[in-house]
């Protein structure tokens, strides 16, 4: 967990104004990803607090799929060994 928090807050090591400027240009699909970022932690928030079972593992086994395809895709080659084998 520490070492994806350390890769997630890597942007705010970085300079703020390129940053700025990258979201700025690119608010429409910014805001689309944020607005279904959000959407999923809600339904996360909800499975959890009512004990979905059944939603929550499917939920799991989804994002596994994802990371095996990201693996597969070889954009994840030049990072730590995090269940990759």
């Amino acid at each position: 967990m520490l070492g994806g928090l350390r890769d997630f807050s890597r942007i705010a090591a970085s300079n703020e104004i390129m940053w700025r400027d990258i979201f700025f240009d690119n608010k429409n699909n910014i805001t689309k990803a944020i607005d279904l970022f959000i959407k999923n932690l809600k339904s996360f928030k909800k499975d959890i607090n009512s004990k979905n079972n059944k939603s929550i593992l499917k939920k799991l086994l989804q994002t596994k799929e994802v990371r095996s395809k990201i693996i597969k895709l070889k954009q994840d080659v030049n990072k730590p060994n995090f269940g990759r084998d």
